[in-house]
């Protein structure tokens, strides 16, 4: 089996419609003691006929078996280093599924989810037909095989219908993300070899393949990275190990795909279309909707490069399906124009557009919010049919791909209104802002509980975030911030001693972005300092409830422009007394100062830095791209971030955001252009719809104060962190606009030259008023 850790990422809408179905929900308490009843407890599922309460139980349980009964082991726990408040206990169900089913995970979560595996009424895999899965078992339409260059892997042996749910499999283990760095290694090996050794079949776990064959590393810990599927339970990240299912290969455009039942902590492959006898079965290991080298740049995050078909195609037919997946990327980003803009009708041409690429390119779980996003325009425009023809359409999608269970939610489609209605998307485990159509905002809300069929009380703990959908112009701010952030220390160099040994004050590009070569006591990563770096903020990012964060910011300052030489030629005190006031000295204009031919050569060399670092592997691309609407950044950007993209086949299209320009003061360098002539210049960026056609934030005889710049700052942070769920992202601002940003972060400000580039790790606490 080819070595991954794979992550289960779905972009989708979850449509819950009707009066009467939401009901409100208590917050649960704190952690509960031992053999306590738990009254509230995070996504259980509780069947009719149970009287009693799950209890959570740890080692401290009685010597009898009743005492940690439903499990066939008393737990095993250990303490959390960095936490002694917090357990991990090792939960076995000897009798679950084929083999066994370990758990380790904090009491609260198993208590949490032992109805599950009490039920009666479910199945190893959820399924209502029994016969139909036992025919499976006795006569699968597949086998594992030996594949050249991928050593075992699954081939069907007869025609697999589209739609077809050929393969079942039980989990043979959870383990909490949060696990493995928390505990002491020795005690995570420990816990690890107990979980495997207590299955009914621990061959089922430790025969699967293996990426460090050389015995360097424990045994079972080298399975579960090799192995896992990143899923969730009770809304807590847990890696996830299934004895079939992990024999699975990967393909970028595979024609299989998983559905994960929380119901029973089992799993399904399902066919994305007809799979023929001798053809290899496959799944994708990365998000649906990336372009080959976004695809390729995530899957060597994992030490893993794909040779699948559609990676090892002709270049050409790389090329076209790159440029359709971008086409769809621009065309949602037009779709917000358009709505902005109130252009209703060409916005449903795009989404139109939009499915039919979907659709070219196999990637039909991706349609559903494109379903709903016309659902809602329908109904918006009082087109009743047809919204509701969409929404049904969205419902279908999810329910088929396994996103949602018809068995156990009531969806009212019927019912469809959209000031009562609320839409869900989830990616990555992560609940996104999602906008109804009603144009005054809507107050922010939980749904805690949906209504479901035949007395069965299912919890889904879904974040909803709701705000105008067609008022994205007129958008109320926050009353406060929405975000703490911090700047990450031990992560890169001390710019600011950087800056102070330099003869100019100011700090410069250092080699690798002055990335630290460090390890990380939480967990083993081999690599290169950037790979090592990459690996522990994805780790942190898994681990984090949702109200946390950490992107790693890419920040530049332009190169120099005709009023920084302007500045230096007359000297600073009679540049501000009165040459920055003045558009231009009658041979040159500094008023929105574009870059002097030295700015130009510097951003270009930057570029050829970056160039070659993302191409050596040495450092990851962004993945996303903003752009102060200033010219001498909007020309920055073009040089030194452009190629970056442009050397790929791919379109550059940075956003261009109001918010990201430097500190306004009477200086004419601070005013921008006009709107209309940032678009005739750059056609290709996307220039945010707030920005205006004239400049209204530049007064001649107003100066901001540092206050009111770093304030601006913390604004444009918290959209960008709040709408964009990128980690690797690049700003191309101006000097004290990055100084604002470090005190943003609660870090010192520094000096920094023009055309240069540092990187910095942010961290982003949700607040909560």
């Amino acid at each position: 089996m080819i070595d991954r850790l794979r992550s289960i990422s779905i972009s989708t809408a979850l449509l819950l419609a009707g009066t009467g179905l939401l009901v409100g929900a208590t917050d649960p308490g704190g952690p509960s003691r031992p053999g306590e009843c738990l009254a509230h407890l995070p996504g259980s599922i509780q069947w009719a006929s149970r009287h009693t309460s799950p209890l959570a139980v740890d080692d401290t349980a009685g010597p009898r078996p009743e005492s940690w009964a439903p499990w066939t082991h008393r737990p095993s726990c250990v303490e959390a280093a960095n936490d002694p408040k917090v357990k991990f206990c090792t939960y076995t169900d000897a009798g679950h599924g084929p083999h066994g089913f370990s758990l380790i995970t904090t009491p609260e979560i198993a208590a949490a989810n032992i109805d599950t595996l009490q039920d009666p009424s479910v199945s190893s895999v959820g399924a209502p037909n029994l016969e139909h899965w036992q025919k499976l078992e006795d006569d699968p339409p597949y086998e594992v095989v030996d594949l050249p260059g991928k050593g075992k892997g699954v081939v069907a042996t007869r025609l697999i219908k589209k739609y077809d749910v050929f393969m079942s499999d039980s989990a043979v283990m959870f383990v909490n993300f949060r696990f493995t760095a928390s505990v002491r290694q020795q005690d995570g090996y420990d816990q690890l070899h107990t979980a495997a050794e207590r299955l009914r079949n621990p061959h089922a776990l430790l025969s699967l393949g293996r990426s460090n064959t050389g015995h360097q590393s424990d045994i079972v810990e080298d399975v579960m990275r090799t192995n896992s599927f990143n899923l969730d339970i009770s809304g807590v990240p847990h890696m996830g190990m299934f004895s079939k299912i992990s024999r699975v290969n990967h393909a970028c455009k595979p024609n299989s795909f998983m559905r994960f039942s929380k119901r029973s902590f089992g799993a399904t492959i399902v066919a994305f279309r007809d799979i023929r006898p001798g053809e290899e079965i496959t799944i994708s290991y990365a998000p649906f909707g990336l372009t080959h080298s976004q695809r390729q740049s995530t899957l060597a995050d994992w030490g893993f490069k794909c040779t699948c078909e559609m990676c090892t195609a002709a270049p050409d037919v790389i090329a076209e399906s790159d440029a359709r997946r971008s086409k769809v990327e621009d065309l949602q980003a037009e779709v917000l124009d358009f709505l902005g803009r109130g252009k209703i009708h060409g916005a449903i041409k795009l989404i139109k557009s939009i499915l039919e690429l979907l659709e070219t390119e196999g990637l039909q779980p991706l349609m559903t919010e494109h379903y709903d996003s016309l659902a809602r325009i329908y109904w918006y425009l009082n087109e009743r049919g047809k919204s509701r023809a969409n929404a049904r359409s969205a419902v279908e999608l999810l329910a088929v791909h396994g996103f949602i269970d018809l068995k156990d939610v009531d969806l009212y489609v019927g019912a469809l209104h959209f000031n009562q209605v609320l839409f869900v998307v989830r990616t990555d485990r992560r609940i996104a802002r999602f906008e109804p159509l009603t144009h005054p905002p809507v107050d922010e809300r939980r749904l805690m509980r949906t209504s479901v069929k035949k007395s069965i009380a299912a919890v889904f703990w879904l974040s909803v975030f709701i705000c105008a959908f067609l008022a994205i112009r007129n958008m109320a701010a926050f009353a406060g911030p929405r975000y703490r952030f911090t700047i990450q220390p031990d992560y890169f160099v001390d710019y600011e001693q950087v800056a102070a040994q330099d003869p100019s004050g100011k700090a410069t590009t250092q080699p690798n972005l002055g990335i630290l070569d460090r390890e990380y006591p939480e967990i083993e990563i081999p690599g290169t300092p950037w790979e090592r770096l990459v690996t522990n903020v994805t780790r942190l990012n898994a681990e984090s409830r949702g109200d946390v964060q950490y992107k790693v910011l890419f920040l530049t300052r332009h190169g120099l422009g005709y009023h920084n030489v302007q500045q230096a030629k007359v000297g600073t005190p009679e540049w501000d007394r009165y040459w920055s006031r003045l558009d231009g000295d009658g041979a040159v204009v500094w008023r929105d100062a574009p870059l002097v031919e030295e700015g130009i050569n510097q951003a270009k060399q930057l570029s050829l830095i970056w160039q070659d670092a993302v191409a050596n592997g040495v450092m990851p691309l962004p993945h996303s791209f903003y752009t102060s609407p200033l010219t001498r950044c909007l020309q920055t950007s073009k040089l030194v971030m452009g190629p970056l993209l442009e050397n790929r086949g791919h379109p550059f299209r940075p956003i261009v955001k109001e918010l990201l320009r430097e500190r306004m003061t009477d200086h004419t360098c601070d005013a921008r252009s006009t709107r209309t002539s940032i678009q005739e210049a750059y056609p290709e960026y996307i220039i945010e719809p707030s920005l205006t056609e004239t400049d209204e934030l530049w007064k001649a005889d107003r100066f901001e104060s540092d206050e009111e710049h770093i304030a601006r700052k913390q604004r444009v942070l918290e959209d960008i962190f709040s709408t964009d769920h990128s980690q690797y992202i690049s700003l191309t601002v101006h000097s004290q606009a990055i100084q604002a940003i470090m005190q943003v972060g609660g870090a010192k400000p520094f000096k920094i030259r023009e055309g240069t580039s540092f990187a910095v790790v942010m961290r982003a606490d949700v607040l909560h008023s």
